[in-house]
């Protein structure tokens, strides 16, 4: 996903007066950190799948014994 200027325009305090390259630097610094959380994410989400795969392979090798 790309993030236009026009989106951190919206963002920006009216009262600001950041030049076009003050906006092209945050611009930039907010894909980063968009990139980054995106991969944290996507870490996390796999470490949980994994979880519930082996879960489900406990709950399989019990044979629906009950606790």
């Amino acid at each position: 996903m790309m993030l236009t200027l026009d989106a951190v325009d919206r963002h920006a305090d009216p009262a600001d007066t950041r030049t076009p390259a003050d906006n092209e630097q945050r611009l930039l610094d907010l894909e980063q950190r968009f990139e980054s959380f995106r991969r944290r994410i996507e870490r996390r989400v796999g470490m949980l799948a994994q979880q519930v795969r082996s879960l489900r392979r406990d709950v399989d090798r019990r044979g629906g014994e009950t606790a």
